[in-house]
């Protein structure tokens, strides 16, 4: 192709780091030794559905020792994040949280930066088949926003 005049960027770049492996100075460690970092950004786009740019930044700055997954099965998804939890549960179709923003946009079927970070930490393809799942059926789901302590009466 550089004979014929016909490179490109991406072959330019392509061809460079043959020739540095063929000099030994690129070691050959998977895909991205040759494509550069692999980066999955089919959860973010599902999340576009639920959230704005700015609210998922948000959510991926929460840092990783402020999230524990507390349960993870076919029946529900929940964990702690920061001073708050967020529970899913598959089979009442709910999705509980405290939280004053999740407050207001839950009534906008809406994910907050919390419910966010849960799907951005769990393992990615679980996360897509959740939100796949939400967003199938959405008016189904109940956005349920609990500031306050409920005691059983």
């Amino acid at each position: 192709m550089q004979m014929l005049g016909m490179t490109t960027t991406h072959s330019q770049a392509a061809l460079r780091r043959v020739s540095f492996y063929r000099e030994g100075r690129l070691p050959v460690e998977g895909l991205e030794a040759w494509t550069g970092p692999v980066v999955d950004r089919s959860v973010e786009k599902l999340l576009l559905a639920f959230a704005n740019a700015e609210t998922i930044d948000v959510a991926q700055s929460i840092p990783e020792k402020d999230f524990s997954l507390r349960e993870e099965s076919k029946r529900a998804l929940a964990a702690y994040i920061g001073d708050t939890t967020v529970d899913i549960n598959f089979e009442q179709r709910t999705i509980v949280h405290r939280c004053s923003t999740w407050a207001g946009s839950s009534l906008e079927q809406k994910f907050c930066s919390h419910i966010l970070k849960l799907f951005l930490s769990i393992n990615p393809e679980r996360a897509r088949a959740v939100l796949v799942l939400i967003r199938s059926n959405l008016n189904s789901w109940k956005f349920e926003s609990r500031l306050a302590v409920e005691f059983p009466t």
